[in-house]
């Protein structure tokens, strides 16, 4: 849970930043944002394990 709350917050917010910066489509904010959510539920789910 903690994974997908630093993800929507950290990258999430990263993302949307970079694609109003950049005149992006939401598509691609959804995109970029997405595959960083991820990979942060991934690696909290690998520190949930690991410890």
């Amino acid at each position: 849970m903690l994974g997908l709350v630093t993800g929507v917050v950290f990258v999430g917010a990263q993302a949307w930043v970079n694609a109003t910066y950049e005149n992006r489509s939401v598509d691609l904010v959804i995109t970029n944002g997405g595959i960083g959510i991820l990979g942060h539920v991934i690696m909290a789910v690998i520190v949930t394990v690991w410890t």
